[in-house]
């Protein structure tokens, strides 16, 4: 079973922990982003590559969680723009880890987040980061399951649009593109499963559907290989 670390309640515990895990530099420097997004776009990629470092000397299976905000996952290096991430990585840019040097990537309700244009490049540089022979997962929502719900919307429309517009998403891919766009980048095998999906070894990190209280049907779920 999967458990997310609990964040004290009060801003001084707050500072407490993470100045703890982090390193006071790093945690009043997030503190700072969370309020000026600006600040932390500069100063992220400076006071996170500390943490960053020393996440990749890890004997343990080195696990990329990108794109996960502040759904900090035990165990896993959570990259984001976010200041509540581990590090400071943007998904439309180069990823500032070394090649091959994670053994999966998880990419959960974030490729919807970038345009269009920037996902190959995108799925180019997790092929990068990864092992040989390693899995990316990818949780994203299904394009097909909100087309089929268009018929029986009588709000003319209403569930769709809010869907589209009020969290952000850029893009919204059908099964069939996301497996040419990974095969695209490079990436193998390519395999759709489902939500926490006891045959996959990386599933147990969905949470999506739990944090959120949704119907885990509206997304698909894909694991893809880096070829040996």
């Amino acid at each position: 079973m999967l458990i997310r670390s609990k964040v004290p309640g009060s801003l001084l515990a707050k500072l407490s922990l993470h100045t703890s895990k982090y390193g006071l530099l790093h945690a009043l420097a997030a503190h700072m982003g969370r309020r000026c997004p600006l600040f932390w776009r500069l100063a992220g990629p400076l006071v996170t590559a500390g943490y960053r470092k020393s996440y990749l000397r890890r004997a343990a299976p080195l696990i990329l969680n990108l794109g996960g905000g502040n759904n900090g996952l035990q165990d896993c290096l959570t990259a984001d723009i976010d200041p509540h991430a581990d590090v400071y990585a943007d998904m439309q840019r180069p990823l500032p880890f070394p090649d091959r040097c994670f053994d999966a990537v998880f990419l959960e309700e974030a490729i919807e987040h970038i345009p269009h244009c920037a996902l190959q490049d995108a799925l180019s540089e997790c092929l990068r980061v990864l092992k040989p022979g390693r899995i990316i997962r990818i949780v994203t929502p299904d394009l097909e399951h909100f087309a089929s719900r268009v018929a029986a919307d009588l709000t003319g429309g209403g569930e769709i649009n809010a869907f589209f517009y009020n969290h952000g998403h850029r893009r919204i891919y059908s099964k069939r593109a996301m497996q040419q766009q990974c095969q695209r980048a490079g990436f193998v095998n390519v395999r759709f499963t489902a939500c926490q999906d006891p045959n996959s070894r990386l599933a147990y990190l969905d949470t999506h559907a739990d944090r959120y209280g949704c119907n885990p049907q509206i997304s698909l779920y894909l694991e893809v290989e880096r070829p040996r």
